[in-house]
Formats: structure tokens, C-alpha cells, sequence
């Protein structure tokens, strides 16, 4: 799964008053009140103290998952510690009895896991870790030991207003300031344009194309190419509309059950090394067939297979176009993935019978 990098602070490039990023990005923090710089941590001394990275473009906008990573060594702890909190977005933290917790805002609530009480070592360096995959999962890490996990995520997470604070809650307020040394911190997000890229990798799989496959690949993206400016535009919004509500159904699917997220898992995993070592389309929708009856069963019948793939199908169609460069583009997919045209029929049946 893609992830960038969009704020890594190794707390040991200082320039002043500020505590240098070597993402390619420049985020970097400037450190405010009672709060010293030392070779590879700061010491967070004061109600004040905190490190302030600016939103000032694109790199820390665009959360569709994220991932937070901490190395940190509180002193006694004896209210709410903010490890790192992105304004009105996200919030990593301890909470007074020690209990590490991830939030993510969606709007309208904050949701996240947290971790059993007297959990985080006062006193003690520790690594910490907040992911959120963007469909329904976030999970805590103390130490590479998982602690924590919520399968009850929404699929969206707000973006990051104005600032993200370490050691502190954004702007003012004092109440919740980390009291302690705090060393490397590094952010990373996927967004839409990653999830497309994790996808198109799928896809591919880095099979070895032929002489006339590489040549229709490349024709395709010449054609892309050379759609005007304004429907190119176009294509793009309606495939993060497409994506969006594609995770939105996932997030459904999936429900809140671990055992559930793991068996589908499985099948993922299962249809992936069916298309991508094999080529095999037969057994592909076998996986398929057995996946619809899974889901029959786990249901009670709520939601029926040709739901599903009626479902499916008008989130294909959403971003079809029609004229002679798209059913060209359409005959080049089918030159580059000769095994579609033969897996057509076998789906129509599949769902048919399903």
C-alpha cells in the first residue's frame, strides 16, 4: 500500500526556532514557548510549549488515509498529553491514565481506538503509531505491539485546518500540552491519486507485456493525453466521485467485525494472486462465487447478489464516455488484458447465478 511522506521531523535539523522537514515537501515546525532543541528530541518544558507546522499547501490536504508515527518519553502523566493533533482532523494523544488514543473528525464526530489503561511507559522512550486506512480501520501500535483498533471508521477524515501541533492542542489553549521529550515525528497520508496508483499496480501486477501490448499502452496514454484540458478534468473528478463511493461501500461490506475484515482480507489476497500470478480468469470467479455466498450468508439474504452487482455496475458506467477515441481506448484495454474479453461471459453468468 502507497504512502507518502508529507512531515518528517527527525529532531536533529535545527535552524533557529525551527525544526527542519526532510520530506521533499518543506513542512517544517516552528517551536514555540518553553521548549528546547536537543540532538534528536526536544524537551517540552511549559504550558506553552509546542511545535506549530503551518497548512500552507497542498502536501498536508488531501488525507484519504493517514499515518502518524511518534517517538516519545513523557514525564509523570497527570492530564490529557497531545502527541500530534491536526487542526479540526485528526488527534493522536495519551490520555491521563495513560491510555494511548487516535481520534479522526469526519464532519461531525470524532471517532477513533484507544488502548487499555497504563498503557504508555512514563519515563521511557517508546514508539508510537495512529493508522487509519480510510475505509472503517485505524489501529494503534505501542512499541510494534498493536494496542488498540477500531473497525468503526468513517470513510472520510476532515482535512487539517490552518495548522498541525505537536506536543500541544492547535493555538492556545494549554490544557492538554505534552510534558516531556518528544523525538522523530513523521506524517504520511494516501491519497486518491495513491489509491489509484495501488490500484493501477494491481492491475498490471508488473507482468511482462509484449512487443503489441507495450504499443497499445503506450497508444492509450497518448489518447489520454490528448483529451482537452477541460474533459480530462472532468474524467479525473468523476473517478474520486467513483472512488469515493466505492469506499464508501467497502466501508458497508466490511461492517465492524474483525473476523469479518480478516476473511475478506483473504479473499482479496486470494483474487490478486488469481489475476496477477496466473492470469487465471476461471479461478477468479470461482473466488468470486465463493465471496457472494459468503456474503448471502453473512447477511441473511438483506442484500442480494445482483444488488451488489447492479451496484457495481452503475459505479462502472458513471465515467463512461462515448465517441471514437474512448471505444479505441476500449479496444486497446482489451489488447493489454486480452483475459477480459474471455472473462466477460463467465461474469455475466456468475452474477446471474449468483
Amino acid at each position: 500500500m502507497s504512502w507518502t511522506i508529507v512531515c518528517d521531523l527527525t529532531m536533529d535539523r535545527f535552524s533557529g526556532n525551527r525544526v527542519l522537514d526532510n520530506s521533499p515537501f518543506h513542512n517544517h515546525g516552528t517551536m514555540i514557548g518553553a521548549i528546547s532543541s536537543h540532538d534528536g528530541y526536544v524537551s517540552l518544558n511549559g504550558p506553552d510549549a509546542q511545535i506549530e507546522i503551518p497548512v500552507i499547501n497542498d502536501s498536508l490536504q488531501g488525507f484519504a488515509a493517514l499515518k502518524v508515527q511518534a517517538f516519545i518519553r513523557p514525564r509523570q502523566i497527570t492530564h490529557r498529553y497531545n502527541i500530534v493533533e491536526g487542526w479540526m482532523s485528526f488527534a493522536f494523544f495519551i490520555e491521563s491514565d495513560g491510555c494511548l488514543s487516535g481520534t479522526v473528525f469526519d464532519g461531525a464526530n470524532w471517532k477513533g481506538p484507544h488502548s487499555r489503561s497504563a498503557q504508555v511507559p512514563m519515563n521511557e522512550w517508546s514508539r508510537v503509531c495512529f493508522e487509519y486506512d480510510g475505509v472503517s480501520l485505524a489501529k494503534l501500535v505501542l512499541n510494534n505491539r498493536v494496542v488498540g483498533s477500531s473497525f468503526e471508521m468513517s470513510y472520510k477524515v476532515a482535512q487539517p485546518r490552518q495548522v498541525i501541533t505537536i506536543g500541544h492542542w492547535p493555538r492556545g489553549d494549554h490544557r492538554y500540552t505534552f510534558q516531556g521529550d518528544i523525538g522523530h515525528i513523521r506524517i504520511e497520508r494516501r491519497n486518491q491519486e495513491d489509491i489509484w496508483r495501488d490500484a493501477l499496480e494491481i492491475l498490471y501486477c508488473r507482468r511482462k507485456l509484449t512487443p503489441l501490448q507495450l504499443s497499445a499502452r503506450r497508444e492509450l496514454e497518448f489518447l489520454l493525453r490528448k483529451l482537452p484540458a477541460k474533459e480530462q478534468q472532468e474524467i479525473t473528478k468523476c473517478m474520486l466521485q467513483q472512488l469515493a463511493l466505492l469506499r464508501k461501500m467497502l466501508n458497508r461490506i466490511r461492517g465492524d467485525s474483525p473476523k469479518e475484515v480478516a476473511i475478506l482480507r483473504r479473499f482479496g489476497d486470494e483474487l490478486r494472486q488469481a489475476w496477477c500470478c496466473s492470469l487465471d480468469v476461471g479461478k477468479a470467479v470461482e473466488i468470486l462465487k465463493r465471496l457472494f455466498r459468503h456474503l448471502k450468508k453473512v447477511y441473511g439474504g438483506a442484500r442480494s447478489a445482483e444488488e451488489m452487482f447492479e451496484e457495481l455496475v452503475e459505479l462502472s458506467r458513471m465515467c463512461a464516455r462515448e465517441g471514437p477515441h474512448y471505444k479505441r481506448m476500449q479496444e486497446l484495454m482489451l489488447i493489454i488484458f486480452p483475459e477480459l474479453r474471455s472473462s466477460q461471459e463467465a461474469l455475466k453468468q456468475l452474477f446471474k447465478n449468483a
